[in-house]
């Protein structure tokens, strides 16, 4: 599998070199203009702005100008190229992801933080993030920070945080109108406007899409309608709204297991009737005043609401859920001298409080003339509030510290109660009534070093004591004895991190890290007493390279590879790995520019054996690895730009989820798209 890897890597290279065999050579131009230079300003690690080469931080920056250039259509598809990164895609649509940091496998989703310009959108129980709630088109750049960031962002940053960062006013009045259509009878459009003038600009988008998919049943219509207003008072004081609405249908093709293989292809699905549809829209309010160097303060505040209808047949859940999530996020950031040296400091509070109503229905066919009547009442609610400071001093001209703490305390609450009367004749009713709270407090540490070579090297050591609260599911089922198990433990981390950056060649670049992360009390799920408990003892262990280089003023390449150990290091499973992560995952991408018009693309991911998912004792052969080419071949004429796009261009057959079935005790995949096209235009004005 690995000369299939490398074979494939050194045919793109090869085709790239002979694409341009007539260029000159190497380019003299900074390789800064594409990649990421140690003086680039990110605001995801400290919570405030700061340069890479000034924070210990391990972290990828992907802007707009790559993601136009990707062939990509979904921001969680755009993260599968990123070092340390590993993207599963249930059913190939984007909708349903999980986005892994550093090896957390079947939990990725609830160890990796998303944040939408700063606002988490992590839900409160196991549903993972809705990567679809934002389109790829309202993106002007992603900052991924692989590690902990538990000082800055509190729960589910144990493996990293991902920070989107939307779309704002420009220049001058300026639009784009974009078409594009493809395998699976897909279809997108988008239309977007922004302007910018005087002390008001704004940034209006909207999409939509649908999709038969790839598989039965994994159909996927989507409404996205969203903006940015922002308006400068005076030079010190700034206000900025942000607005976007999500409304979804999607079909849930479920699994195949081996036995039904004889019987079925792996386009085709088991659970035909599986459906969710989802409404999503929020605001987001930003002000931000400068005391003229007194400091800055800055006030977020905002409100979101999903509705989400679950007809899950498959699995006789029917139900209707309200989720209701306000947040306040106060922050003031002053830069000032301490002893004479420059010094930052960050200080702030996060309140975020949410309410989920669920009402549950009855089951079809039981009986048939009361089917669709309410059986039980849920609501469930979480309230948390953190603390933080975090302070960077500059100690030499190369040489700075950065420190950090924060305390947090989350409070949840279940209330549960069945709708009484005939409903007691249903199998699955169940009169428990459930009124019960859980507390959880919490603080995290942070300390780093970086030292500066010049503008060509940056080297870091950076440490971080972090925490996972529970998922509310994690807590609760109405089915357990007792309903909410209270004795669940806090997952903590300890996590030590090496970085080495290098921009020693005007037209490269290359950055390398290494962490070492222990965990106490680490949540899963025990597929052998269906509940959830907590591992005693965990280990990861990885090396990530990655290298940017412009190898002339018409071609640049870039690299990325990770080896991930993830480990149980106590009990029954001691020495095991975990299911789902695996030791290697290589990417390779080429850039060609064509002519001064035609540019070319692609990109090569290899993705290891892993174990699937329930097999921590290992009683299974691990899920085959994988390779996939994509290739994307566009044509810029002015305003205009037509491209053609191939994914999985070799046609590999694989899949990227896969979990063993408790109840028949055989292999369940999730297979993923072979071979499909895209094509499309837009047109700026």
């Amino acid at each position: 599998m690995l000369r299939k890897v490398f074979g494939i890597c050194f045919w793109f290279v090869v085709l790239g070199l002979l694409a341009l065999s007539g260029v000159e050579g190497l380019s003299a131009e900074a390789f800064a203009a594409d990649g990421v230079s140690l003086g680039e300003i990110v605001v995801t690690p400290l919570r405030s702005e700061s340069s890479i080469g000034k924070t210990a931080a391990s972290i990828e920056i992907i802007d707009r100008q790559a993601i136009e250039e990707s062939q990509e259509s979904t921001i969680a598809g755009l993260l599968r190229n990123s070092a340390g990164v590993v993207v599963r895609d249930y059913y190939g649509t984007g909708t349903r992801v999980a986005v892994d940091l550093r090896g957390f496998g079947e939990f990725a989703s609830q160890n990796t933080l998303v944040l939408i310009d700063g606002r988490r959108i992590n839900e409160i129980d196991l549903t993972g993030v809705d990567w679809a709630q934002i389109p790829l088109e309202r993106v002007q750049r992603i900052e991924v920070l692989r590690g902990s960031g538990s000082v800055a962002y509190g729960d589910n940053a144990t493996g990293g945080v991902v920070n989107i960062i939307t779309k704002k006013g420009k220049q001058n009045l300026s639009g784009k109108i974009a078409v594009s259509g493809g395998s699976c009878n897909m279809h997108k459009t988008n239309i977007s406007v922004s302007m910018m003038e005087s002390n008001l600009g704004y940034s209006l988008d909207s999409a939509y899409v649908t999709t038969d998919g790839y598989r039965d049943n994994s159909d996927y219509r989507a409404f996205d309608f969203g903006g940015d207003v922002n308006y400068n008072l005076a030079d010190t004081t700034k206000i900025d709204l942000s607005m976007h609405y999500h409304e979804a249908d999607l079909g849930l093709s479920g699994a195949i297991r081996e036995s039904q293989f004889a019987a079925n292809t792996r386009r085709d699905s088991l659970f035909n009737d599986d459906k969710i549809g989802e409404k999503n829209w929020y605001a987001n309010l930003d002000l931000s005043n400068d005391f003229d160097g007194a400091g800055v303060l800055h006030l977020s505040a905002s409100f979101r609401r999903r509705r989400v209808t679950n007809n899950l047949l498959s699995s006789l859940t029917y139900d209707g859920r309200r989720i209701d999530t306000l947040s306040m996020r106060p922050k003031y950031t002053l830069d000032s001298e301490f002893f004479g040296k420059n010094n930052s400091i960050v200080v702030g509070a996060d309140y975020y409080k949410s309410d989920t109503i669920i009402d549950a229905y009855s089951h079809a066919g039981w009986p048939t003339f009361y089917s669709g009547a309410k059986t039980r009442e849920t609501d469930i609610d979480k309230e948390s509030v953190g603390y933080y400071v975090i302070d960077k001093i500059d100690l030499f001209e190369d040489l700075l510290v950065t420190v950090g703490y924060r305390w947090e305390k989350a409070k949840y609450e279940f209330d549960s109660a069945p709708k009484t009367g005939i409903w007691t004749a249903d199998p699955f009713f169940n009169a428990t009534v459930v009124n019960q709270d859980a507390a959880t407090l919490n603080r995290a540490v942070n300390a780093g070093i970086v030292y500066n070579v010049g503008d060509i090297c940056r080297l870091s050591f950076n440490y971080e004591k972090g925490f996972r609260t529970p998922a509310t599911d994690e807590y609760y089922s109405v089915w357990s004895t007792p309903p909410v198990n209270i004795s669940l433990k806090t997952q903590k981390n300890y996590t030590y991190q090496l970085g080495v950056n290098f921009n020693s060649w005007e037209s490269a670049s290359v950055s390398f890290s290494w962490f070492f992360m222990n965990l106490k009390n680490e949540l899963y799920y025990n597929p052998a007493t269906f509940s959830n408990e907590n591992y005693s003892k965990t280990r990861r262990t990885a090396a990530e390279l990655s290298l940017l280089w412009d190898l002339n003023d018409r071609l640049s390449t870039n690299f990325s590879y990770t080896h991930t150990q993830a480990r149980f290091k106590d009990g029954t499973y001691n020495g095991n790995q975990v299911p789902l992560v695996p030791t290697h995952k290589i990417s390779l991408g080429i850039n060609s520019d064509i002519t001064d018009q035609i540019m070319l693309s692609a990109t090569t991911n290899f993705v290891g054996e892993r174990y699937f998912i329930n097999d921590q004792a290992h009683s299974y052969p691990r899920l085959d690895s994988y390779v996939t080419v994509d290739a994307k071949l566009s044509y810029q004429l002015d305003k205009m730009n037509i491209f053609f796009g191939a994914n999985n261009l070799f046609n590999e057959q694989y899949c990227e989820y896969g979990a063993i079935s408790t109840v028949y005790g055989e292999r369940g995949y999730y297979p993923s798209p072979e071979r499909n096209f895209n094509a499309g235009i837009s047109l700026e004005f």
